[in-house]
């Protein structure tokens, strides 16, 4: 055996056996499973005058083709209903029809409406209309959640899902009870669009598609996996018979007299009104937001529905620097350097105020609905591009040399729903999911190797980058005079995810949900810094050259790094739960399958890996024998 083969006995690899893993997961869960995006409307149906079960009673939810018929005790339940406010039609031969109004279901909860039917010669063959009530204790509520409808959505004062999630109890600022950000698992129609490489949620859903929002702080079901401290379960709205468009729009700007704090904030409101220009220090529209939204039926095919919003977004922000150094500026130039009494200043900046933390987002939200008596076929499209700056008080002064940050997000969502009866429905799900982040203050040139060209370029480097030494102060206390940011960043992570799921009513008391989900990742992560490859180097004036290159990759250097790598991990998972309707209890009781594949190695010690007799090129310390150094 040689030395290298020797060396992977010291390397943690993945092994064969989740072959095996799969096997097990594919003859267990062979049975579909449930997924969260729908509720049930159960209860009883009897006679008003002698309390008997009306046999056959038939139950009907307006507008859709769900339904079902009373039992012999008079027992219905009518399960996958997507959440939101319904009209339920009770009829029977012989009794007069009833219809309930604002019957409300709730994502993964059960609705209780018992009716009592009066005979149709009693009350002369009248329709009667009459509203439900909410419970005042929602008895299947086995966890701390919130519900939120779209209605309620529309009259907060909000203007995206993370400060709907934010007015939770428990949660601030994106973290639930204590836990980290990255500790919440966000789904949309039953998907994960959690970003693998942060956790973060990775996508831009706007308000106006949200038809009903979950919000779990505790206790999480089976069905969510890698919650640590929270779920944000989305379910988004699909079109109606009815035809629907409407326009919603603000503008807005900052105003303080702390204009020694705030600077540029304390413009007159009537000057440039509709400036567009975040770098205008007189443009008094901050922000500006539009956004239409249209849904309805697209007539040529009947049964096929559309839903579609698109959001423009711009705000200039609040933080603003001043334009007293360029890029290209350096700091004072003092003749004589035992002198520093008089110098000769080398600021060209005119002056101008520059919003330091502006950002900017376009959205779209799109959903495709077909949906038949046994069928229903939904595709959904999540697109937002965002560009924005952070706020670096140490550029204030020369506000033009902060790098840009640039988003896009991409969802793809293919679903396909079987419900065979009121009580049973499979449901299979495809998502690709693609999110990418980069960040630079110019983007790259061409690369050019030739080294006898003009335009020579070997690392495609944009000319207008300066030494990382320029305009560094003599004192570290005060703002960089000239300069910019060096660093830069690209990274994009790639899902692709496969969900099969059935759910069935198999009793009056239990509803059993099995299922099994698969994903599969590419994470790409870069990050480098422009260096100066001839620090150190004086031209014939004194002047340090400057010759722009990166690191090597790999290397962490004290000028700057390169670190990049590219993973393709994979994971299982599965679960089987039961939920339990009794008159004095509801009990969910689940178990639940992860399996995780890093795809990757790691050294055996995390601690110190080049303590390792194996290592290409390791010496044993001779002043700390069994300890390897290189």
């Amino acid at each position: 055996m040689n030395k290298i083969d020797q060396l992977k006995q010291y390397i943690i690899k993945p092994q064969a056996i989740h072959q095996l893993l799969i096997i097990f997961a594919v003859l267990i869960f062979s049975i579909p499973s449930f997924a969260g995006t729908t509720g049930k409307i159960s209860g009883y149906v009897t006679d008003e005058e002698t309390g008997e079960p009306i046999v056959g009673a038939n139950v009907i939810i307006e507008g859709t083709y769900l339904g079902a018929s009373a039992d012999l005790d008079g027992y219905y339940s009518i399960g996958n209903i997507p959440p939101g406010e319904y009209r339920v039609i009770f009829s029977a031969v012989g009794y007069q029809k009833v219809i309930v109004e604002k019957v409300r279901v709730n994502i993964d909860l059960t609705t209780k409406v018992d009716l009592k039917l009066n005979s149709s010669v009693i009350q002369l063959n009248q329709e009667v209309v009459v509203t439900s009530q909410r419970p005042l204790v929602q008895k299947d509520l086995t966890s701390t959640s919130v519900t939120i409808s779209s209605e309620e959505i529309r009259m907060m004062p909000v203007e995206s899902i993370g400060q709907i999630v934010n007015l939770q109890a428990g949660v601030i600022d994106g973290h639930f009870r204590g836990g980290r950000s990255n500790d919440v698992a966000y789904l949309i129609d039953g998907v994960s669009v959690t970003d693998a490489y942060n956790g973060g949620f990775g996508v831009q859903v706007e308000n106006s598609s949200v038809r009903q929002m979950e919000v779990i702080s505790g206790t999480f079901n089976a069905e969510y996996g890698q919650a640590l401290s929270g779920v944000v379960n989305i379910v988004t709205q699909s079109g109606s018979d009815k035809f629907e468009a409407y326009v919603t729009g603000y503008v807005g700007s900052y105003f303080t007299n702390h204009s020694n704090i705030f600077k540029n904030l304390n413009r007159p409101f009537f000057t440039n009104l509709f400036s567009w220009d975040h770098n205008q220090s007189s443009s008094v529209l901050a922000q500006k937001n539009i956004q239409l939204t249209l849904s309805g039926p697209i007539t040529p095919v009947e049964n096929l529905y559309f839903f579609v919003t698109g959001r423009y977004y711009q705000n200039n922000g609040y933080l603003y620097g001043q334009r007293i150094f360029n890029v290209n500026d350096d700091v004072p130039f003092f003749p004589n350097p035992s002198d520093q009494t008089f110098w000769i200043p080398r600021n060209t900046g005119d002056g101008a105020y520059v919003s330091m933390n502006p950002d900017r987002k376009y959205s779209a939200n799109a959903k495709l609905t077909y949906a038949l008596p046994e069928l229903s076929i939904m595709y959904s499209m999540f697109w937002d591009d965002n560009e924005n700056r952070y706020y670096d008080h140490g550029f204030s002064l020369t506000p033009d040399a902060i790098m840009t940050h640039y988003r896009t997000d991409l969802i793809h969502n293919l679903q396909f729903t079987y419900f065979p009866s009121s009580n049973t429905f499979h449901t299979l799900k495809f998502s690709a999911n693609f999110y990418d982040y980069k960040g630079y203050l110019y983007d790259d040139y061409p690369i050019n190797n030739d080294p006898l060209s003009a335009d020579y370029n070997p690392y495609g480097i944009d000319p207008r980058y300066v030494n990382p030494n320029q305009g560094v102060p003599t004192s570290n206390y005060t703002f960089r005079q000239g300069g910019n940011q060096l660093g830069r960043y690209n990274r994009h992570t790639n899902t692709l995810l496969a969900q099969y799921s059935y759910s069935s009513q198999i009793s009056k008391e239990h509803k059993i949900g099995i299922g099994i989900e698969g994903k599969y990742y590419e994470i790409f992560s870069q990050n480098k810094d422009i260096i100066n490859l001839t620090a150190g180097q004086l031209d014939s004036t004194g002047i340090e050259i400057f010759t722009p290159g990166y690191p090597n990759k790999g290397a962490i250097t004290d000028q700057g790094s390169w670190i990049e790598y590219t993973r393709n991990p994979f994971e299982l998972s599965a679960y089987v739960q039961d939920k339990m309707e009794y008159d004095i209890m509801i009990i969910n009781a689940g178990i639940r399958f992860d399996y995780f594949n890093s795809n990757a190695s790691l050294p055996t010690d995390l601690r110190n890996p080049r303590h390792n007799p194996l290592y290409p090129g390791a010496i044993e310390d001779p002043n700390n024998p069994g300890n390897y150094i290189l």
